[in-house]
């Protein structure tokens, strides 16, 4: 009986030590995308103080975090420190690394924003490098009017990296497929498309000022703005090609 209540303490005491090195292997260095692209960790090699970490993220009306520091064990050391300790945890799984944080670390961060949340390191194919190389190949077909192209461009996009977009990139990349499909004659694909977006809900400039703080409305005023034009063009277009 001995034997066995000694057998299980050691097999208890191997899985919490195998629990404990998981939870403090080193993160994957890289660039990681908080969900709905609202901000950034960056993650270094490891050194003598620890993973160097950065956090950028932007939260409602335009309000702001930033930390920087070293991660040991799994816990955020950050390099500026105030009154209260910030205490930040990492726990990372795959290309995936999740931040939590206590209540010092508000000093960090503008009233309306945070940096808690899941973060992802994007795909190949969703890079900034990337991004920035598929959005200006749509340009280019775009304005070569090869619509047919362009469509299937912007829709692969926004398909494979629409989560490493914010609400307001979102609804431009939406009001780019939407003005394609006006170009390829099909109003319904494009009215759809813009069904999507935040500016279909509020049709006029007060709706939308009443719906969203200042700078919120201020930064996606001009996007919106496309929303309803291209939404009159693609209605013109289905009534024209509605049989009476």
């Amino acid at each position: 009986m001995k034997a066995l209540l000694r057998a299980a303490v050691a097999v208890a005491l191997l899985a919490c030590g195998i629990t404990a090195a998981a939870a403090t292997e080193p993160l994957k260095p890289g660039r990681y995308v908080l969900q709905e692209g609202w901000g950034s960790l960056t993650v270094g090699s490891p050194g003598q103080k620890g993973q160097p970490f950065s956090i950028e993220t932007v939260g409602g009306n335009a309000h702001v975090c930033g930390v920087d520091g070293h991660i040991r064990a799994g816990q955020g050391v950050p390099t500026e420190t105030f009154e209260e300790a910030c205490a930040i945890r990492f726990q990372g799984e795959g290309d995936t690394v999740t931040v939590e944080s206590g209540g010092g670390c508000r000093m960090y961060c503008g009233a309306r924003a945070g940096f808690d949340g899941r973060y992802r390191l994007p795909p190949p194919g969703c890079t900034q490098k990337k991004l920035r190389a598929r959005q200006d190949l749509f340009l280019k077909q775009y304005r070569a009017k090869a619509y047919g192209k362009a469509e299937a461009t912007m829709s692969s996009l926004s398909g494979e990296c629409g989560t490493f977009f914010n609400w307001i990139e979102k609804d431009r990349l939406r009001n780019d497929l939407a003005i394609t499909q006006h170009h390829l004659g099909k109003p319904q694909a494009c009215l759809k498309t813009l069904q999507e977006t935040r500016a279909w809900a509020a049709p006029d400039e007060p709706q939308l000022h009443e719906s969203l703080p200042p700078s919120d409305f201020d930064n996606y005023i001009g996007v919106a703005k496309a929303t309803w034009t291209n939404r009159r063009l693609c209605e013109r277009a289905l009534e024209k090609a509605t049989p009476r």
